[in-house]
């Protein structure tokens, strides 16, 4: 478990703090796929990373990514916390990094901001806006043949 992974063990028992902010720029390297996916996670932020900075500006927009890592990485160890309480106390130590979850809630805002509208899937379908975030984390699943917390 890196540095910069943010898991129950990580920030409650280490007090490692940071981690809740600094978790979504840190991609632990596994190889093969892992490779893949890191330069897909690249590429995805750079289609929505620069026009949510132009609309803020530099600092607020570093702030808000601090921000929405910390709050989603609450959310996670809250979820992490009632899936190790409940059910198996191995997840005490699962980890959330990289920035796919920055990335989901920046395309779901901007989908969420025309719910009526539809967006285009990498060219083969039109998904509503109302379930593209959805259908995206799901064809991810599938892609990675496992639930991506």
């Amino acid at each position: 478990e890196g540095l910069f992974s943010c898991s129950l063990r990580r920030v409650v028992g280490d007090l490692g703090i940071w981690t809740l902010f600094l978790s979504g720029f840190y991609h632990q390297f596994a190889g093969g796929i892992s490779f893949l996916m890191l330069l897909l996670e690249v590429y995805m932020g750079m289609q929505f990373f620069p026009s949510r900075e132009k609309e803020l500006g530099s600092t607020a927009f570093g702030l808000s990514l601090l921000l929405t890592c910390a709050a989603v990485n609450l959310l996670y160890l809250t979820a992490m916390a009632m899936v190790s309480a409940l059910w198996d106390a191995r997840y005490y130590g699962a980890s959330n990094t990289g920035l796919w979850p920055l990335i989901i809630v920046l395309m779901s805002s901007r989908a969420l901001s025309d719910p009526e509208g539809s967006t285009n899937f990498w060219g083969f379908v039109l998904i509503p806006n109302k379930w593209y975030p959805l259908a995206f984390v799901g064809v991810f699943c599938l892609f990675n043949a496992l639930i991506l917390w």
